[in-house]
């Protein structure tokens, strides 16, 4: 093969005809597909400048109040969740799941004691209450039940 054929082949077909395409944009289908900005010819940003640019910290938690309820509760990133993992783990913070367990254990238990504590006063004020009755209230309380038996 010759050049000139090794060309006809890259440039269209065998004839060496060329085939072109024209495609046409209306202004909204132009703008949304070709970017016309001129980010080559801007000079980027030097770091303080890039610094100077980022929002305070009063800034970022207003931005971060405004933004609550728009934040996804979980997932890997872009989430409440992975904000306090990265916060948690920037100071250091770990869940400490064992020492709330047996803290919740000692409550069931002081719980459980309290209960036998209430139902062991509850027979103590019973019993009282049975001793203070008056023997004429014995007698009057067992004549009634006498007479109700034998009305029977």
């Amino acid at each position: 093969m010759n050049g000139k054929d090794n060309m006809d082949k890259i440039m269209g077909n065998e004839s060496g005809a060329v085939n072109l395409e024209k495609n046409v944009y209306d202004r909204n289908s132009f703008n949304s597909s070709v970017d016309v900005s001129f980010t080559q010819l801007i000079t980027p940003e030097t770091p303080q400048e890039e610094l100077n640019n980022q929002p305070t910290t009063t800034e970022f938690f207003e931005m971060y109040k405004n933004l609550f309820y728009n934040i996804p509760k979980y997932g890997q990133t872009d989430s409440h969740l992975y904000l306090i993992n990265e916060s948690s783990e920037y100071i250091n913070y770990e869940k400490n799941t064992e020492e709330f367990e047996a803290l919740q254990n000692e409550i069931s238990q002081l719980r459980e004691q309290l209960l036998e504590e209430q139902r062991k006063n509850s027979e103590l004020q019973l019993s009282n209450n049975s001793q203070n009755i008056s023997p004429s209230q014995n007698s009057n309380n067992s004549l009634l039940q006498n007479n109700s038996t034998n009305n029977y």
